[in-house]
């Protein structure tokens, strides 16, 4: 109908860097950069900010209090509400020890709720989470490009999104960062510009 604006796509920005100048975070501002903001409503959470705690101890008992009584709507949910409604997910994070640094996986702890992300019944589990696409947006000291067996990051986003329903799955990577001989700059352009280019195409 005319003069009816178009429904926007929510898409959410999973910030797990942590150093200042890091090339992750430049390669996530490509990205930003290329999102149109007359077709997505962009939220960016900076993980570093926020007030993740592990699955342990007291914070383990009180989401089990919270489960058993059937109280999904407490604060503590409130990051796995988040990640259910958005429509695209971006995850920015450095490659540390073969795979994801112990921040994002803190908030991927605490976003994978039963009821909430994900349901469960004799036949399986079944994800409840309205995006349709993941992004991963890293880059990687060393020449371990995606898919080698030192690369451990993606084959457990992967698995992360067919448990959560996520029917697409997609790393733009830029390697070699911390070898010498390299031309890291042109590297991390080129991702920069796959990034980018990523971002221009939700619609």
């Amino acid at each position: 109908m005319l003069g009816e604006r178009a429904v926007m796509k929510r898409v959410l920005i999973l910030d797990s860097t942590t150093r200042t100048g890091s090339r992750t975070a430049s390669l996530m501002d490509a990205f930003c950069s290329g999102l149109d903001p007359e077709c997505v409503y962009t939220e960016l959470l900076r993980l570093s900010e926020q007030n993740l705690k592990p699955l342990y101890g007291e914070s383990l008992q009180e989401r089990d209090r919270l489960l058993a009584e059937g109280n999904r709507t407490a604060e503590r949910f409130r990051y796995a509400w988040q990640f259910r409604s958005a429509d695209v997910i971006v995850i920015a994070a450095p490659f540390y020890d073969l795979s994801i640094p112990a921040l994002l996986k803190d908030y991927i702890e605490n976003i994978t709720v039963e009821g909430i992300t994900f349901s469960s019944s004799e036949t399986g589990l079944k994800g409840e989470c309205n995006a349709s696409e993941m992004i991963f947006l890293t880059t990687r000291g060393g020449l371990v490009e995606t898919g080698s067996e030192w690369e451990l990051a993606t084959p457990y986003l992967k698995g992360l999104c067919g448990m959560l329903g996520i029917d697409h799955f997609s790393c733009i990577a830029a390697d070699g960062m911390d070898v010498q001989g390299i031309d890291t700059a042109a590297r991390l352009e080129k991702a920069s510009a796959e990034a980018k280019k990523k971002a221009s195409e939700i619609r």
